[in-house]
């Protein structure tokens, strides 16, 4: 049996209404000062969610559009094909908060999702460290349970838009003397908290339109309540909603080779040498 891979109606005319608010939307003058500028397109973001178009896989009763993953992705490629400074960041804004999609209890969904797929608030998630990236299994922040609260101590680097957020996913060890990957847990921590500062960390190549930041969390109180899942899962939490975003930086990158080749063909047809086109 052969297997049919195109898409459907509903999926070809999802890409252009995409390709239309894009178009509408984004000035590419504008979009490349915001990149200069180093700041994040709010306006643009916020017209994005008032359409559907932010985290449109969240389910609709927590403002997304009940969407399968593919559509999603078709979402992305088509808004980074057009304006990948742009694209990028839109996407940026929710993807980071997948673990808390899948993994917490309706009482935090309802408080922290609904404002992402509105476009009113950015999320981070926050797990790579100093000397933890890749590995991850090694954490070196600590969250110490006390009472009702966890006492959250570390430093965290790369984190995007960790500056502007209003809430963070972070992992963290809470029991390290646990196996590898049996010790971690991740909590639901507001920017605004004290204990907690983000810092910019300076000029990037590329992705302007959003920031890369450390954070430094000093004697942080997280509530019992705002633990995300199950205590010591948070590995667990990590892996299964890295899978499903690496599907989604895939097609993120099959839409900005696409937006390069549009660019490069558009070029060839217009440029003009010796009088001719």
């Amino acid at each position: 049996m052969i297997m049919d891979f195109s898409l459907t109606s509903r999926q070809r005319l999802l890409k252009e209404a995409i390709r239309e608010f894009m178009k509408g939307e984004c000035d590419p003058t504008v979009t490349l000062d915001l990149a200069k500028k180093k700041q994040f397109p709010w306006e643009i973001y916020k017209k994005a969610g008032q359409n559907g178009y932010l985290a449109s896989y969240y389910p609709k009763e927590l403002g997304g559009q009940g969407l399968p993953l593919l559509d999603y992705c078709l979402i992305m490629e088509e808004m980074i094909r057009y304006d990948n400074r742009v694209g990028m960041a839109l996407s940026l804004g929710s993807i980071p908060a997948k673990t808390l999609l899948r993994f917490g209890n309706e009482e935090q969904k309802k408080k922290y999702l609904p404002g992402l797929t509105k476009g009113e608030a950015v999320s981070s998630i926050a797990v790579t460290e100093p000397n933890h990236g890749s590995d991850i299994r090694y954490l070196e922040t600590r969250a110490e349970r006390k009472g009702d609260e966890y006492i959250l101590n570390g430093n965290k680097t790369f984190i995007t838009n960790a500056d502007i957020s209003d809430f963070y996913t972070v992992f963290a060890q809470t029991n390290p003397d646990a196996p590898a990957y049996r010790g971690i847990s991740g909590f639901i921590v507001e920017r605004e908290q004290e204990g907690v500062t983000a810092l910019d960390l300076g000029e990037k190549i590329g992705l302007r339109t959003t920031s890369s930041c450390s954070i430094e969390f000093r004697d942080v109180k997280v509530h019992k309540n705002n633990l995300l899942g199950k205590e010591n899962h948070g590995f667990t939490y990590i892996m299964e909603a890295l899978n499903e975003g690496r599907a989604e930086i895939a097609n993120e990158a099959v839409g900005l080779a696409r937006g390069v080749y549009d660019r490069a063909l558009l070029h060839t047809k217009t440029r003009e040498q010796f009088g001719q086109k």
